[in-house]
């Protein structure tokens, strides 16, 4: 069965979403990307794994969905759609949508990026068959976007890239994804099963003041609770657990509030 491409819209003839479909047995996986404004490299990611589909003859049907947030990309908007804006209307018709689509799926994965992140996957390890296609993975329910519905009796992870510096970086994260659907039965493909580290919950580092940000560890690091993150201005920043850093901001200006980093803690 060919590739089909569903255009949902929205705002007729102005926003909406692009679903690329494949295989005719239910039940359904459903992959989406292009959450959040920075999400460009997951966007990228399922564009090609929607290309590599093409061909194939998945022996479930997939619905991979590259872009959610249109408002970036057609408006040059700084609007983030994981959280609450003034736009009513569209939020909830854009919400609406989604869950008509998400009604049928048996599994959800939502695929984010980052820069300056290291890949990791947030999955409740005792409930899913999902494989972490990832060496570090937080057993813990992924916290869900306001726009995603309740995923309640269905298997769902998260799963967080990096940066891509090239085509090789996004075919290796296409390569990770293809081995998550084979683990589900969509694909044939012999999957290479990964080791990983499992931490037990996420926390986030936010600043208590105003003024420039500068981190003084990497993601990837292995930290210890009470270790200095970085500064905002004279303020030291630092770690809340044990375990490892999985994302920082570069230097810039942040407000109180501000989430600074976020770490998987080993306890």
């Amino acid at each position: 069965m060919p590739l089909l491409i569903e255009r949902i819209e929205v705002l007729p003839r102005f926003l909406g979403f692009t679903c690329y479909v494949a295989g005719r047995e239910p039940p359904e996986v459903v992959v989406m990307g292009g959450i959040a404004p920075e999400s460009h490299v997951s966007i990228a990611v399922l564009n090609l794994l929607a290309k590599r589909l093409k061909d194939s003859s998945p022996k479930r049907r997939i619905r991979i969905v590259p872009l959610l947030n249109e408002f970036v990309y057609r408006l040059g908007a700084s609007i983030d759609l994981r959280y609450r804006y003034t736009f009513e209307a569209v939020y909830d018709a854009m919400k609406e949508r989604i869950a008509a689509i998400l009604r049928e799926a048996e599994v959800v994965l939502i695929v984010d990026s980052l820069p300056n992140a290291v890949e990791h996957t947030i999955v409740e390890l005792d409930r899913t068959r999902i494989h972490p296609p990832t060496e570090i993975v937080v057993n813990s329910k992924p916290s869900l976007p306001p726009l995603i519905p309740e995923l309640e009796g269905k298997d769902f992870a998260m799963l967080v890239l990096n940066e891509a510096s090239s085509a090789n970086d996004l075919e290796h994260y296409v390569d990770a994804l293809l081995d998550v659907l084979a683990g589900l039965g969509v694909v044939k493909r012999k999957s290479s099963k990964r080791s990983y580290h499992t931490y037990q919950r996420i926390e986030y580092v936010r600043t208590p003041v105003e003024g420039v940000f500068i981190p003084s560890k990497r993601s990837g690091e292995q930290v210890v609770e009470n270790e200095v993150l970085g500064m905002v201005d004279d303020v030291e920043v630092r770690a809340p657990c044990n375990g490892i850093l999985l994302f920082h901001h570069s230097v810039r200006y942040v407000v109180p509030g501000t989430v600074l980093a976020s770490l998987a803690c080993s306890e």
